[in-house]
C-alpha cells in the first residue's frame, strides 16, 4: 500500500473517530467573598465549560477524544492597598468539578466513565446556588507586584492573614449557572498577559506545587482562556487562543 493511500485511510478513521463525540456547553458565575474586618469584599467571573462526550462506535480501537475546554478568566478579588487575590482558572478542581458533584439524584448522572451527558445538561439546568468553603477552592495567587510575574506567591484560603494582613478571612465561594457573557478584563491587574507568554508550565522533576517554584507550574491559561469566537477586538492574547 501506497504511502499517500495509508495516510488517507488514517485520516478518514480519524474523521470517523471524531463524529463519534459531541460537546455540550455550560456557563457558570463564581463568587469569591473576602471578610476584610468585617467588610465583605467580592470577585466574580463568568466562565464556561465544554465536556465532550462518546456517542456508541462501531470503531471501538480508535482513542480520539476532543479537548474539553474551560472559557473565561480567574476572579480576581481586588482588596485595595492590600492587594490583589486571584482565584486561578483549573482544570485539576475547578469551580464546574465542584457543582457538578453537588446535589446529584438521578443514577443517571454517572456512568464508568464518569459525568453522562444526562447529568452534565441537568446540572446546566440548576437554579440554585451553591456555596464552597476555603479547603474546596482552587488554587489562589497574588503578586507582590503585579507588573512583575515573577512575584507570584501562593495563598492559603484558610490563612489570608499570612498573605493580606490582619483580619483578612476567606468568606465563602458560591458557583450559578449564568447566561451572562463571559469576563474579561484582567489583564488591567496583569498588563502582562498581553503581548507575552510570561508563565510557560516548565516543570522540573519533584517540584513541590506549593513552594516558591510556583513560577514553573504556571502557565497564561491559568489566568484566562478565551477562544476565538470570545476574544475581545483589538486584543492580542498571550495564550495563542486568538
Amino acid at each position: 500500500m501506497s504511502r499517500w493511500k495509508t495516510l488517507i485511510i488514517v485520516i478518514s478513521l480519524l474523521t470517523i473517530a471524531s463524529c463519534d463525540w459531541f460537546a455540550q456547553t455550560a456557563r457558570y458565575r463564581f463568587t469569591v467573598e473576602i471578610d476584610d474586618n468585617g467588610r465583605i469584599v467580592s470577585g466574580s467571573s463568568v466562565q464556561e465549560e465544554q465536556h465532550s462526550f462518546r456517542r456508541r462506535s462501531t470503531i471501538a480501537y480508535i482513542q480520539f477524544k476532543p479537548e474539553d475546554y474551560i472559557q473565561g478568566e480567574a476572579v480576581v478579588v481586588d482588596l485595595g492597598a492590600k492587594g490583589q487575590l486571584f482565584v486561578l482558572i483549573s482544570g485539576e478542581k475547578g469551580p464546574w468539578r465542584m457543582f457538578e458533584g453537588s446535589g446529584s439524584q438521578h443514577q443517571d448522572d454517572y456512568d464508568r466513565d464518569g459525568l453522562t451527558p444526562a447529568g452534565f445538561q441537568r446540572n446546566a439546568n440548576r437554579t440554585d446556588t451553591q456555596v464552597f468553603g476555603a479547603t474546596e477552592m482552587p488554587l489562589m495567587v497574588r503578586f507582590r507586584d503585579l507588573r512583575d510575574p515573577s512575584t507570584v506567591e501562593i495563598v492559603d484560603p484558610k490563612n489570608l492573614e499570612a498573605s493580606f494582613g490582619q483580619g483578612v478571612k476567606f468568606r465563602r465561594a458560591t458557583i450559578a449557572i449564568s447566561r451572562d457573557p463571559l469576563t474579561t478584563g484582567i489583564e488591567r491587574y496583569l498588563p502582562w498577559l498581553v503581548g507575552g507568554q510570561l508563565f510557560d508550565g516548565l516543570v522540573t522533576k519533584d517540584v513541590d506545587l506549593r513552594d516558591e517554584s510556583i513560577r514553573n507550574r504556571l502557565m497564561n491559561i491559568n489566568f484566562w482562556r478565551h477562544m476565538q469566537t470570545h476574544c475581545v477586538p483589538n486584543r492580542h492574547v498571550a495564550n495563542g487562543d486568538c
